[in-house]
């Protein structure tokens, strides 16, 4: 049998040439593995304004920028929040800039694409505007019978306003709502402020406030009987001779006072404490303490402005008209006004060429509507009248009024 021929295989190099393909291998599947994990996410994220000079303001709506970014795919998580896109302002002035868009993103990710690249903004000076506070009070349930809403207290009542004028100007009101959960107890928070357009749209992104929350006190307490009467003021000695008083004037003209119904069915008047007008040739004014009869008391008044005129004595005549129509002013854009009474009687007095030549056209009724809401109400009734007449009486001083939306 013939001998088979021995081949020499070169053990050292194959085994290098294994190694080779192992690695290149694990290579391959590093790499497919990391291309596999490779994430390509596109968020959205607020643009920053960055170095404003305080003195100047962004007109623009607030704008909003996409951002592609990709990852490694080792884990690391991103979201909008660890994402900064912002324009550098620090070189700004007045009027219409374009600037572009700076992105940052964590060292894991690569920043794809930024949309919009570049921004057009409006920037005008910054003004200011000092404005009341309104309330709005929202009750969690309804104000138990046999309580009552006193007027809230604020702290402060106004707040300024920092903004560019063109939006200063659409500016309809400011207001603190104030959450009420428990109605039998006096409400007190601390509240923030809220700016309304005249779309009675909340625009609060474009303004700086000072201070941005308000201090609300509202006073809930136990609902008492209370009347509306007028004040009276007795005097006490004479004018001097050829001098008489031609009115006494108050003020408030009219009060509310609290007390139990039988009580209030007494009174029609409040009286001041008596002004000294002896000998006096002329006007006397000074504040006078109020005299409350036993059971009545009077919110927050305890004296009034009192003005009593007196002039050299002529011939005065006095003239009494019946029937003058209530004139609804200001009433609301919507609404009607229904008044009761919508009549009422006057006497007049002045002298006698200037009452002789007196009107009934010539004497204006009014009820003051500015601002009233849908409702009924209850307002003073004003009586207007020409120079060198005076008011004696009049038989009503409030009326009731029923505001009623008008359907379209």
């Amino acid at each position: 049998m013939k001998a088979m021929k021995k081949i020499d295989v070169p053990i050292n190099n194959f085994w290098y040439k294994l190694a080779a393909l192992a690695l290149a291998l694990l290579l391959w599947f590093y790499v497919m593995q990391t291309q596999n994990n490779v994430s390509d996410l596109s968020l959205t994220v607020p643009l920053e304004y960055r170095n404003l000079p305080a003195s100047l303001v962004v007109t623009n709506d607030p704008v909003q920028v996409r951002v592609r970014v990709q990852g490694s795919g080792n884990g690391t998580a991103i979201s909008a929040k660890d994402v900064q896109a912002y324009v550098d302002l620090g070189a700004t002035s007045a009027g219409k800039t374009e600037v572009t868009v700076q992105v940052v993103v964590p060292n894991s990710f690569d920043i794809v694409s930024v949309s919009p690249g570049q921004v057009s903004l409006e920037i005008e000076p910054e003004e200011s505007k000092q404005l009341p506070v309104e309330v709005n009070m929202e009750f969690a349930t309804p104000l138990p019978q046999g309580k009552r809403v006193l007027d809230p207290v604020l702290t402060p009542a106004e707040v300024l306003i920092f903004g560019a004028e063109s939006r200063l100007n659409n500016i309809s009101r400011v207001v603190v709502t104030a959450n009420i959960t428990n109605p039998t107890e006096n409400y007190l928070g601390a509240v923030p402020v809220q700016i309304f357009d005249k779309n009675d749209k909340v625009i609060n992104d474009y303004f700086r406030l000072n201070p941005s929350v308000v201090d609300v006190s509202i006073p809930i307490v136990d609902e008492v009987p209370t009347k509306r009467v007028t004040i009276t003021v007795p005097t006490t000695g004479t004018v001097a001779e050829g001098y008489h008083i031609d009115r006494i004037v108050t003020n408030p003209e009219i009060i509310t006072v609290s007390g139990e119904y039988a009580d209030l069915e007494k009174i029609s008047t409040i009286y001041t404490e008596p002004v000294d007008v002896a000998g006096a040739m002329g006007n006397i004014a000074l504040r006078q303490k109020l005299t409350l009869p036993e059971g009545i008391t009077v919110n927050g008044v305890s004296e009034v402005s009192v003005t009593v005129e007196i002039s050299r004595r002529e011939q005065m005549e006095r003239q009494s008209f019946s029937g003058l129509t209530i004139k609804p002013l200001y009433v609301g854009e919507g609404l009607v006004a229904k008044v009761v009474p919508d009549k009422i009687d006057v006497t007049v007095q002045g002298t006698r060429e200037r009452i002789s030549s007196l009107k009934p056209e010539d004497i204006m009724v009014q009820a003051d509507l500015t601002g009233l809401a849908a409702g009924n109400l209850q307002v003073d009734i004003k009586v207007v009248l020409p120079e060198g007449v005076q008011l004696v009486e009049q038989s009503e001083t409030t009326a009731a009024v029923e505001l009623v939306a008008v359907e379209e």
